[in-house]
């Protein structure tokens, strides 16, 4: 896939220089409801990892799997269609694909085993608190 150049729009615009201007294994964001944290995480994810490289892995976790399809899952499938990328979804496997081999898995932390010894260059844990 060549290069794509994507607008990244609603953003947060302090989270996202945070995320896209340091180099940290683990970032932790914070802030009150509304703060537009999982928008521009999401965007963060879609413009500067899944599309920049190939082939990258990116796990969406939150405690509960329905409330990760209702958060993390949608929003992700909105911005994907608001950058006009293209992409195939398995909804039974809650597995998004890229065309350039990148790919979204979606697991809820209530059943681990799921995700046990399995390899993904970024990890999202929406809620984390939870």
């Amino acid at each position: 896939m060549s290069e794509m150049t994507v607008q990244k729009i609603q953003t947060n615009k302090k989270i996202y220089d945070f995320l896209e201007q340091t180099n940290y294994k683990i970032y932790v964001i914070y802030g009150g409801a509304g703060s537009g944290k999982s928008y521009t995480v999401t965007q963060f994810l879609i413009v500067d990892k899944l599309l920049k490289y190939k082939n990258k892995r990116l796990l969406v976790t939150r405690k509960y799997n329905p409330s990760l399809k209702q958060t993390a899952y949608s929003l992700m499938l909105e911005w994907l269609e608001k950058f006009n990328v293209a992409y195939e979804e398995k909804k039974s496997e809650q597995i998004i694909k890229l065309p350039n081999g990148s790919e979204i898995l979606f697991r809820g932390m209530d059943d681990a085993e799921k995700i046990k010894s399995s390899e993904f260059n970024y990890i999202w844990m929406e809620e984390a608190t939870e």
